[in-house]
C-alpha cells in the first residue's frame, strides 16, 4: 500500500496517520511514533457512576377504579383480656379488650389486634364557676360538747 505523506511538512508539527501507524516529520525524514497493534480484549466493567440529578416530576396518573366494598365490622361486645376472646368467629366480628382498650377484629381465621381505640389524653379544661351557697350546718350541744353536722 502506497503512503501519501503531506507536501511541505513542518518539523515536529505535521503528522500523518494511515490507520495502523502514526508518523511525524522530524525535519529530515518521516519517523514512526505510534504503531497500532491488534484490537485487545474487552476490558472489565467499570465502577458505577455517581447518581444523576433529580428529574422533573412526571404527570399525574389517571385515577384508578373504585375498590370493592369492605366486609364491615360487627361489634360483638367486650372481654377483660385477650385470653377471653372467643376461640372462633366470623369475619368482621369485633371485641373490645378492656385490659388495653384495643379492638380485636376477626379476619375469617383469627382475631387480629386493630389497635387501641383510646386517643391521647386531652388538655386540662378551664376551672369551673363558683357553686351556689350550701345550707347552713346544724349545731347541737350534748353534755357540754358541741357537735356540728353539715348536710
Amino acid at each position: 500500500m502506497a503512503l501519501d505523506f503531506p507536501d511541505n511538512p513542518v518539523a515536529g508539527v505535521t503528522t500523518y496517520n494511515n490507520g495502523s501507524k502514526t508518523w511525524v516529520w522530524n525535519g529530515e525524514v518521516w519517523k514512526v511514533v505510534v504503531e497500532y497493534g491488534p484490537k485487545g480484549d474487552k476490558g472489565d466493567k467499570g465502577d458505577p457512576g455517581d447518581p444523576g440529578p433529580q428529574g422533573v416530576p412526571g404527570e399525574q396518573g389517571v385515577q384508578g377504579s373504585a375498590g370493592a366494598a369492605g366486609t364491615g365490622v360487627t361489634f360483638m361486645g367486650q372481654v377483660a383480656t385477650i385470653n377471653d376472646l372467643p376461640g372462633s368467629g366470623t369475619q368482621g366480628d369485633a371485641y373490645l379488650v378492656q385490659d388495653d382498650d384495643s379492638l380485636h377484629i376477626h379476619d375469617g381465621t383469627v382475631f387480629v389486634d386493630g389497635g387501641s381505640i383510646q386517643g391521647p389524653q386531652g388538655v386540662q379544661g378551664n376551672t369551673g364557676i363558683q357553686g351556689i351557697q350550701g345550707p347552713p350546718a346544724a349545731t347541737y350541744t350534748v353534755d357540754g360538747t358541741t357537735l356540728t353536722i353539715t348536710t
